[in-house]
């Protein structure tokens, strides 16, 4: 039963560790960087991991003592950094992470331009997601984010709606993951496909906005371009 349990522990403390040790020698090998988010495998073997080794050492308890102090310690210093990492990446960055993604001010400033252009509510957003989610999440009317998935460029035509898209800092744009609107795209200098644009001949373009990320340090702001489709006119 002890090499059992042994055998249980190695394999375990192999699902633990062995994924972070590959994202790692990937990251160093590719250049690319390591995102909190990839860590979370960790935690799907982790108590699993530390029940084996609790069982483990349940009869010796000088080291199950060793152990719970251990695992302590590792969580309180894993809560630190997490903490200092949301809270300093941005002085160390220069650039707030999305923790600090300004949506609340999109979202206020992207109400407030269309209703002072139209007496209708916001219904409908297109284009990047990052500016068009935080919309739709803080927007007073919560618009739909528009997908051809389950809408038709007829629809949008028909209530009008806001585009909306980033404005690359030093050149870059935030990930580009753009579950919903499937068609919205980049040209290679960052800016909204002409074609995109083109579907959208009777747009209203508006100068871009700049916000200030949520943090405290002083960074780079997000700019937002920003266009306004008018909703039909009823015959």
């Amino acid at each position: 039963k002890r090499s059992e349990l042994e055998m249980k522990y190695r394999f375990l403390r192999f699902m633990l560790f062995f994924p972070l040790f590959a994202i790692i020698v990937i990251s160093m090998v590719n250049g690319s960087m390591i995102r909190t988010a990839l860590g979370d495998v960790i935690w799907l073997f982790f108590p699993v991991w530390l029940l084996c080794g609790l069982e483990y050492v349940k009869d010796t308890p000088n080291a199950l003592r060793r152990v719970l102090s251990i695992t302590a310690a590792e969580m309180v210093l894993m809560a630190a950094i997490s903490v200092s990492v949301i809270h300093f990446s941005p002085m160390i960055n220069g650039r707030g992470s999305r923790i600090h993604y300004p949506g609340p001010a999109i979202a206020a400033e992207v109400t407030k331009v269309w209703e002072s252009h139209f007496d209708e509510p916001l219904e409908y957003v297109r284009g990047d997601d990052w500016p068009c989610m935080a919309v739709s999440l803080y927007g007073k009317s919560r618009p739909d984010v528009y997908s051809p998935l389950w809408m038709t460029d007829e629809e949008f035509r028909k209530k009008g709606g806001v585009l909306l898209w980033q404005l690359p800092v030093n050149g870059k744009c935030r990930s580009i993951q753009n579950f919903s609107n499937l068609d919205f795209f980049y040209t290679e200098e960052n800016v909204p496909s002409p074609d995109w644009l083109a579907k959208f001949p009777n747009r209203i373009d508006l100068p871009p906005m700049e916000f200030s990320p949520q943090t405290r340090f002083a960074v780079l702001p997000e700019g937002v371009g920003i266009a306004l489709v008018p909703p039909a006119v009823e015959d």
